[in-house]
């Protein structure tokens, strides 16, 4: 695949959903996105419009990681010519297209939208505050601007190292990304937003409060009760419910002091 196909292919991956359908799913996006590659491989039009067909069928996943999906149908496909028996060759790859597609939706999902997101968003509202807690006029700004930074620079890096590693593989690929940690990466964006998330609270709390006294006792009890109790089995909504429960205990307390 040359160079200007390959980034053909990266910029058309951006309207994946745009032909979305109920029926189809990702299915049109797929293959307009696919496109330059089908023209480089069947330069007669009768053959590219027969390839075309076989992507007619049902199609989904994480948008962020179809890049990976192009890139093995684009080999799979330039395979295919002159291939002994190509209607195996192609029930194969249509089972590996809907496969890979599967998998790397729930990959996509938890990494992407459960995991990146939340910490961007986390990190652009610790942004704001130190910008704010500094004077700074344009926080708001800095907020808007850190959040989309920090989270298109590694989803274009996940689209174009997806498509170019999909298509150097070709069917290796699914082995490949079985030896990249998932899961200890999404914990550690995870980590690190709800380290971003408690930094901004804290850092109001210094401005205005000045974080001594029984106030650090009660913030480092506060952070200690969230652990031990996120270790003992207790979901996040569950945590977050019982300390909002006793903040406004401890409020009503004070208030009848």
């Amino acid at each position: 695949m040359n160079p200007g196909t390959r980034a053909a292919m990266f910029g058309r991956s951006f309207f994946l959903q745009a032909l979305w359908s109920p029926a189809g799913m990702q299915n049109l996006g797929l293959l307009f996105a696919l496109e330059p590659a089908l023209k480089e491989i069947y330069p007669q039009e009768q053959e590219r419009r027969r390839a075309g067909l076989r992507h007619m069928g049902y199609f989904n996943t994480n948008p962020y990681m179809s890049g990976f999906v192009l890139g093995v149908v684009a080999r799979l496909e330039k395979s295919l010519c002159g291939c002994a028996d190509p209607e195996r060759a192609e029930e194969r790859l249509d089972a590996l297209k809907k496969a890979m597609g599967a998998a790397l939706a729930a990959v996509g999902d938890a990494a992407v939208w459960g995991a990146l997101q939340p910490a961007c968003a986390a990190a652009a509202v610790l942004a704001a505050t130190v910008s704010w807690l500094f004077d700074f006029k344009f926080a708001a700004l800095a907020c808007a601007l850190g959040y989309l930074a920090l989270f298109n620079a590694p989803t274009l890096w996940l689209r174009w190292k997806g498509l170019s590693l999909g298509y150097d593989l070709g069917e290796n690929l699914p082995a490949a990304l079985q030896e990249w940690n998932w899961r200890r990466t999404v914990l550690r964006i995870r980590l690190a937003g709800f380290l971003c998330a408690a930094a901004a609270p804290a850092l109001l709390l210094v401005r205005e409060a000045g974080f001594v006294g029984w106030r650090s006792a009660l913030a480092a009890a506060a952070f200690g009760a969230f652990f031990a109790l996120r270790r003992a089995g207790w979901s996040s909504p569950a945590v977050y419910a019982s300390c909002v429960t006793a903040a406004f205990g401890f409020r009503g307390v004070l208030a009848l002091l």
